[in-house]
């Protein structure tokens, strides 16, 4: 068995045509426009695309095949995969739309999975969303992520959170 996957794999072809086609789209976007643009209108235009496109390049679900003997690549390109979710994520917030704000926000826990600010700002698109079970849940796995790191910080989030579900408990009057 090699250790490095067949590049005429479509598989590997595909992941790693993701990865150029984001390079590409980040370099040639700029020289695309006749008309000087700025930088923070280029970025907010492409912010989407580079979020997928890099994503896809390395999904979990094939990244190891794809990038084995290349993981330091691999490790860049989830790096930026998330810088433009996160991107992409506050770009939808910024316009209220909480369903693609939530899309890029899975995504990015797709890939980060032990990152307990990606599943606190996800608890918190739910919020906004106002799904008080999708709400719970992530913050519980916030809590649950949290407490591996730092006991004493998951514990007071923990009594927030149940302090939270408590007052939803309550009568009203």
């Amino acid at each position: 068995m090699s250790t490095s996957p067949d590049p005429a794999d479509p598989v590997v072809r595909g992941t790693r045509a993701q990865s150029a086609t984001a390079a590409r789209f980040q370099v040639d976007f700029r020289k695309s426009t006749e008309v000087p643009v700025p930088a923070e209108v280029l970025e907010k235009a492409r912010a989407g695309a580079l979020a997928y496109h890099y994503a896809e390049a390395v999904n979990p679900e094939i990244a190891e095949l794809a990038w084995r003997g290349r993981e330091d690549e691999a490790e860049r390109l989830r790096v930026a995969a998330l810088r433009w979710l996160g991107r992409a994520t506050e770009l939808a917030l910024g316009r209220f739309d909480l369903e693609d704000a939530l899309g890029s926000l899975r995504r990015a826990v797709e890939l980060a999975p032990h990152d307990v600010e990606l599943w606190h700002e996800l608890g918190r698109v739910n919020a906004l969303r106002f799904d008080g079970e999708a709400f719970w849940q992530t913050m519980l796995k916030a809590v649950e992520l949290a407490s591996e790191y730092s006991p004493p910080a998951a514990a007071a989030r923990l009594e927030r959170v149940r302090g939270l579900k408590a007052r939803d408990r309550r009568p009203t009057v």
